[in-house]
């Protein structure tokens, strides 16, 4: 939709999208609006910080995926519904007003849906407001509803950036990952050449922070380089795949974590350590 043609609660939505995004001119992918009419503000803020973070041409790629399907609509709300976490995640340590907004649109949402007509109830995709619903009671602390196994794996899935493994942000914008998997399944533990069901450390992050998390990581804890990624990767990040008992993979991830985050604060003391290391 061309910005000249607008109306005004969409050029208010618009607003609210560019505004969390840092940039204006682009045209969103969605204007979050709620069912009376009025703009959602948080959701229009999560579109914007999608933009920010991971740009338009490959959000658009992963919409286009599904364009003209029948199910287009429920995969757009059920794709939102998985990137708002990611959005959410990565801008509170930058804008900590975000979970207070978060907590709002939460009650929100279970305060409009007393207004919606049988009409509105009837035209609902009952999956979507079953992870919907499910989503937003976490939100607020409360129990999940009743839901099928089915529902509840989905659900899972759905917060999967929330509880499982993620990207962190030390300061300058380094961003990390510093996670023990339990056990592998077989994709990792191809990666690894160890058996299926092994701990493992899973360590990545930009390349000189990296560097200096593995020295620590491995200094730090009996485990074992399995695979090691040396920049320049295809995303200009380094790290490996360490291996060893539990309570070792778990003390190398802190071990990294720490000596990223460190590196992250002092950057030109960081890539001075690493030249005296490589005798540079």
């Amino acid at each position: 939709m061309d910005a000249q043609s607008y109306t005004a609660q969409e050029r208010r939505a618009a607003n609210q999208v560019w505004a969390a995004a840092g940039a204006y001119g682009f045209e969103p992918l969605f204007l979050a609006r709620y069912t009376d009419g009025t703009t959602d503000f948080y959701m229009n803020t999560v579109v914007g910080l999608i933009h920010k973070y991971y740009g338009d041409a490959l959000i658009r790629s992963v919409f286009d995926a599904w364009d003209g399907d029948l199910r287009q609509t429920m995969l757009d709300d059920m794709t939102w519904l998985y990137l708002e976490n990611a959005a959410y995640r990565l801008e509170l340590p930058r804008r900590p007003v975000l979970e207070a907004l978060r907590h709002a649109h939460a009650d929100y949402f279970f305060a409009i849906q007393y207004k919606l007509s049988r009409q509105e109830w009837m035209a609902k995709n009952q999956l979507v407001y079953t992870m919907q619903a499910a989503r937003w009671r976490r939100v607020l602390g409360r129990a999940d509803p009743v839901m099928t196994p089915y529902e509840s794996g989905l659900a899972a899935a759905l917060a999967f950036l929330q509880d499982g493994p993620r990207f962190r942000e030390a300061e300058n914008g380094v961003v990390y990952l510093a996670h023990c998997a339990a056990r592998t399944g077989t994709y990792l533990s191809r990666a690894a050449h160890i058996p299926a069901g092994q701990p493992l450390a899973y360590l990545i992050a930009p390349p000189v922070p990296a560097l200096l998390g593995l020295d620590a990581a491995l200094k730090a804890a009996g485990v074992e380089l399995a695979e090691f990624y040396a920049p320049p990767t295809e995303t200009n990040f380094a790290g490996a795949l360490l291996t060893g008992t539990r309570s070792a993979c778990l003390a190398a991830c802190t071990a990294f974590a720490g000596a990223v985050c460190e590196a992250a604060a002092r950057p030109l003391e960081a890539e001075g350590t690493r030249r005296n290391d490589h005798g540079i």
